[in-house]
């Protein structure tokens, strides 16, 4: 067993595409993103948001108006109106939400900047007594308390649901990570290539070796799911520890993430190699429209592209490998959420699981008439 491990580990490192596409690529692309957000990854955030003021008329004092009004120019641009023109203004997007005197918020989309607004409201609330007496004692001060009190910094911590500030570049390492997890669908097909005499010149010579099938396949697939597994290590260390990228958490909750997600990207890569008899390539181009469209519903082009997934097809979020991958992430670095870390992990775990006994019911009993 040792001699066929060393030897399907070397075979494995010599397969220049497969090494490129699982581990060269995720390294490259992590870089760029790094230059490209790394360094701005909060600019969009803290920049202005415009919203309107709606004046119903109905509130008590003005108190809560000359708040937000306060905040034009340093958090918010403000639109002063009536509530039928404010409303206009979200419909065609120009706001990303409506503040009423009556200390009432109506956003858009949710979003980071509809959870940066949601704490505007929020901490004013929990600040009235304090910004009421000192709109009546001293308001040429509102401003300044305002902005005081209701800090960005803040605001963007509360805006992660509790847990560390969201750096909105993380998204984009998470599905940095989770693709190069995806990709070992690619050494898991290639593996399956090499052990099938229907599909390679390699597989036909491996078929008629005295070696046990069994173990030809188990020793593959060891080989398969522990360097891979390692791949996707050496990124993750790569965007933490090279690029200097605090993703937060536990080191040991990360890889137990990256041992779960590379499994479950190898036995993708393994059942469509072994559910069809077509063509090396028809399976490459399948798996490689498979796995991008995952990583994009994973937000690895947009971040809003997961939140909009999540509020129209939550459902799919559920099932998408590169989302649950990054949503597990979220879970043990943003959120602290170890009930939904839990369950992201098990759908993982069970969708490896179900791929692997669907494999092997594939190909237990294969029998070629000649070679």
């Amino acid at each position: 067993m040792g001699h066929l491990i060393k030897y399907r580990l070397l075979q494995f490192l010599r397969e220049k595409s497969t090494m490129f596409w699982s581990l060269a690529f995720p390294l490259i692309l992590s870089t760029f993103f790094y230059f490209s957000f790394g360094e701005h990854a909060y600019d969009d955030a803290f920049a202005e948001i415009p919203v309107a003021l709606a004046e119903t008329g109905k509130a008590a004092d003005d108190s809560f108006s000359r708040v937000i009004g306060s905040l034009d120019g340093s958090l918010l641009s403000v639109r002063q109106t009536d509530e039928k023109e404010a409303l206009r203004l979200l419909e065609e997007g120009k706001v990303e939400g409506v503040f009423y005197d009556t200390e009432k918020l109506v956003v858009g989309a949710s979003g980071t900047r509809a959870s940066i607004l949601g704490s505007v409201l929020t901490s004013y609330q929990e600040q009235a007594g304090i910004l009421a007496d000192i709109g009546r004692e001293h308001p040429e001060r509102l401003e300044q308390a305002a902005v005081s009190l209701l800090r960005q910094d803040d605001l963007m911590e509360e805006g992660a649901a509790g847990g560390q500030s969201l750096d909105l570049s993380l998204s984009f390492f998470f599905a940095a990570i989770a693709m190069a997890a995806m990709y070992g669908c690619f050494p898991g097909l290639q593996s399956v290539a090499e052990t099938r005499a229907n599909l390679s010149a390699l597989g036909a010579r491996q078929c008629i070796s005295p070696v046990h099938r069994m173990k030809r396949i188990l020793a593959g697939s060891l080989v398969t799911y522990a360097a891979e597994f390692l791949n996707v290590v050496i990124v993750l260390c790569y965007i933490r520890y090279v690029l200097g990228v605090d993703l937060g958490g536990s080191m040991a909750g990360m890889l137990v993430i990256c041992l779960l997600g590379s499994m479950t990207g190898v036995s993708l890569g393994v059942i469509v190699g072994c559910g069809s008899r077509k063509s090396q390539e028809l399976k490459t181009g399948i798996l490689i429209g498979v796995s991008m469209v995952s990583c994009f519903l994973g937000g690895l082009m947009s971040p809003d592209i997961r939140t909009m997934t999540e509020e129209y097809f939550p459902l799919l979020n559920r099932v998408n490998p590169a989302t649950l991958i990054s949503n597990a992430m979220y879970c043990l670095n943003v959120y602290h959420d170890r009930g939904h870390l839990i369950q992201n992990l098990g759908t993982l775990g069970v969708m490896s699981a179900v791929l692997v006994i669907l494999a092997f019911l594939l190909v237990r009993r294969e029998r070629y008439e000649s070679l």
